[in-house]
């Protein structure tokens, strides 16, 4: 009966590491990603986050009001795009961001809402883990007007 005990104890010890490992994933994830969109926002800030990304993550918007697709820029390319028609930073508000780390995977799926100047946005993000690192791998974002 000892051993059991001391078995069982083990096994709810390693269960509650996981479970601290994991919400330490997901502070982390969400901090990935809030600072992702703080970029994005950015025509000054948004090459910052290719050191968030995997080297060609892809970036996918679409819109909502004229059900328009855009076609899948890598972040590199949508930076440039950003730097194009942005002249100085947008008014970022970001309502939520709720993040599902798979435990064991090193996958994370991250879904955030925000709203960029007066446009409504969606976007789900795709990360890995890389080392000690999250890293986006894709995002795709709905823009709502």
């Amino acid at each position: 009966m000892r051993w059991f005990s001391i078995a069982l104890l083990a096994v709810c010890t390693l269960t509650g590491q996981v479970r601290a490992d994991e919400k330490t994933d997901a502070d982390e994830v969400k901090k990935v990603v809030e600072t992702y969109l703080k970029n994005q926002a950015s025509p000054t800030r948004c090459d910052d986050n290719l050191a968030l990304c995997l080297g060609d993550a892809v970036h996918l918007v679409m819109h909502r009001k004229d059900d328009k697709l855009d076609v899948p820029r890598t972040v590199k390319q949508l930076n440039e795009y950003i730097k194009g028609v942005l002249k100085e930073d947008q008014r970022l508000k970001i309502e939520s961001v709720k993040v599902d780390v798979k435990g064991g995977t090193g996958l994370a799926v991250a879904f955030a809402s925000f709203t960029a100047d007066e446009t409504s946005c969606y976007s789900v993000f795709t990360l890995s883990k890389r080392g000690d690192q999250w890293k986006v791998a894709s995002v795709t974002q709905e823009n709502r007007r």
